[in-house]
């Protein structure tokens, strides 16, 4: 029965493959995008790690720190002026 279990949970992911890459927005806030950047810097500064830039464009940057229980991530979004804190 509990192989059964895992088995049914295996082929959720499988078929829904967006559920794995699923975000869990941790925070969301109003900042400047340079006060965003600075977000990353500290972040990046305090945790030891270094994040890959996956988006990086004027208006626009994603930072992922990957640390052994997941993945951080910091959105600085300069029209919208906000930063986004999330996990996936």
């Amino acid at each position: 029965m509990r192989s059964l279990k895992h088995l049914s949970i295996l082929l959720t992911l499988w078929l829904n493959p967006q559920l794995l890459a699923a975000e869990t927005v941790i925070k969301r806030e109003t900042v400047s995008f340079e006060g965003c950047l600075k977000v990353i810097e500290m972040t990046s500064e305090q945790s030891g790690l270094s994040p890959k830039l996956t988006i990086d464009t004027s208006d626009r940057r994603v930072a992922e720190f990957k640390a052994p229980d997941g993945v951080l991530l910091i959105t600085c979004d300069r029209s919208a002026k906000t930063v986004t804190i999330s996990t996936k």
